[in-house]
């Protein structure tokens, strides 16, 4: 009976110590938690592309990353390519192909599933001269249009020397594309020149028969000829129907001569792909 007073004691005294208050230890497994210690903010790592400030000599590359974590996603951007940052994707390698000549800078950002987001960007820059001289091409190798949409091409005469006058045929399909007008572009051909002669095709005449022929050359000046990579003629089309097509040259009505009216040999032409939407 002694015993018996002194359990409503004994089960107090329990009852208080299972009351007591817990903590747990916060949970540091969390990757995305940046209260975690071993917490690294997103960032993108470029594992394969150009060395950095590279000239290249071909129009096609590959660009691989990685990220801080498997399940993020990226988005990047080429500046002087496309039009702007691509949606957030899982992807961590893109094919650019169609460069054409001129500087380039690659961007890419990681983003964690929680939504951080690299603050920064990782980058990567080159150069692409992809096309040997003396040659003759239109500046664009690929252009994307809407149907009705209006667009220039321009030809250039790429690293000439002591180039006096140039003549081209280009082709397109009159079914999808219409020339509107041909331009004399300033500088150039006529820098320093007394003078230059243009002559083109009609554009009724190009339009029915789907040919521009075109002859440029300088008149005269200090030097007689011209050297380095130029603007020879804009060329301004309207997209009339949906389809691909192209505008081409026909290599073997191209030609060149320098201050001595000799022939310069052409080493390519290259034209340029449309896709019309």
């Amino acid at each position: 009976m002694h015993f018996l007073k002194y359990i409503p004691a004994i089960f107090l005294l329990l009852s208080m110590g299972s009351c007591t208050e817990t903590t747990s230890e916060p949970e540091l497994s969390n990757p995305y938690d940046p209260e975690n210690p071993a917490y690294e903010p997103p960032h993108a790592t470029i594992t394969e592309s150009p060395e950095d400030g590279k000239v290249l000599n071909t129009d096609s590359i590959v660009i691989q990353w990685e990220g801080v974590n498997n399940e993020s996603q990226f988005r990047y951007q080429l500046e002087n390519y496309t039009s702007g940052w691509s949606e957030w994707q899982s992807k961590t390698s893109v094919t650019f192909a169609h460069l054409d000549e001129g500087d380039y800078r690659f961007k890419v950002m990681e983003q964690f599933v929680s939504g951080d987001r690299q603050e920064d960007t990782t980058s990567v820059s080159f150069s692409v001269d992809a096309v040997e001289g003396p040659s003759v091409l239109l500046e664009k190798q690929l252009l994307k249009i809407n149907t009705g949409n209006h667009f220039s091409v321009q030809v250039k005469a790429e690293e000439v020397e002591d180039l006096m006058g140039l003549s081209f045929l280009l082709t397109f399909d009159p079914s999808l594309l219409q020339l509107e007008n041909i331009s004399e572009p300033t500088g150039f051909l006529g820098e320093n020149a007394d003078g230059t002669s243009f002559l083109t095709t009609p554009v009724d005449t190009a339009n029915q028969e789907g040919a521009i022929e075109i002859n440029a050359s300088r008149l005269g000046g200090d030097p007689q000829g011209v050297s380095g990579t130029g603007k020879i003629a804009v060329l301004n089309f309207s997209a009339t129907a949906r389809g691909h097509t192209a505008i081409t040259f026909k290599p073997d009505n191209c030609s060149m001569r320098d201050s001595t009216n000799k022939d310069i040999a052409i080493h390519k032409t290259r034209g340029s792909t449309i896709v019309i939407e």
